[in-house]
């Protein structure tokens, strides 16, 4: 009950649309859709943030194509060079989704009963983010998640996450209950 790794590889079988579980897309279509409540619930302002908005709110059917090409995994190593060689693993990463023509990430740093260190979210932020000739996902968008057990009343709102990085938006385990 509180293994942050299984609960990361339980949910990325689950966000796979090639797994087994034979509900293609859909637990990413909705968790798309929680992503941008939560996101406007919070404020959150960064661009990759309000073009994923309009994407989403403005597509009549939520379509994600090329699913087959979606990559779902857990402990991702990233290194961000600005922050005197930070480095991290993020919990789970689904890369190469298209939506709206574009291809997205989603990082999602998994909380179970700790707390953020050492600023994992700035670090996984500017990794992802860095242009150098390593960069794994040049040109593409990055929409961040920071996932707790918290309940929907301690959910933050209009002020963003709990976290240290203003661009995460945070969700909750009740969220992906509910909805997924």
């Amino acid at each position: 009950a509180r293994s942050e790794t299984h609960h990361s590889k339980f949910l990325a079988w689950l966000f796979n649309p090639n797994e087994s579980h034979n509900t293609g897309e859909l637990a990413l279509r909705k968790l798309l859709n929680i992503a941008v409540r939560r996101g406007i619930e919070q404020n959150n302002q960064s661009k990759n943030f309000q073009w994923f908005k309009k994407t989403v709110l403005t597509s009549a059917s939520l379509s994600l194509t090329s699913a087959s090409n979606v990559q779902v995994l857990t402990e991702s190593y990233v290194e961000a060079q600005g922050k005197k060689g930070a480095k991290g693993r993020i919990d789970i990463l689904v890369s190469n989704l298209a939506l709206g023509g574009d291809f997205i990430n989603i990082i999602i740093e998994n909380k179970i009963y700790s707390n953020e260190h050492d600023e994992q979210t700035t670090t996984y932020f500017e990794g992802i983010n860095q242009k150098h000739p390593n960069q794994k996902y040049p040109n593409q968008k990055n929409i961040f998640l920071y996932l707790t057990p918290k309940s929907n009343w301690e959910m933050p709102i209009q002020n963003g996450p709990s976290c240290t990085c203003e661009h995460f938006i945070e969700v909750n385990y009740q969220d992906i209950l509910t909805e997924v």
